[in-house]
């Protein structure tokens, strides 16, 4: 099958050089990175939730 992929860096490295791939290959490389973006806030939202509220845990 085929796949996009668009290979993310940091210019200063500052952060790790992300692969990000794709098998929709109508998807312009600008529009997987904003996705990327998107998703990366909600999962950090969840990783803090679950840290400071206890969710998905026995004391919920």
């Amino acid at each position: 099958m085929p796949i996009r992929w668009v290979l993310i860096r940091a210019p200063k490295g500052k952060f790790k050089t992300q692969a990000l791939l794709s098998t929709d290959l109508t998807v312009a490389p600008v529009q997987s990175v904003k996705w990327f973006v998107l998703r990366w806030q909600v999962e950090v939202t969840f990783q803090q939730v679950r840290a400071h509220l206890g969710v998905e845990t026995q004391r919920q």
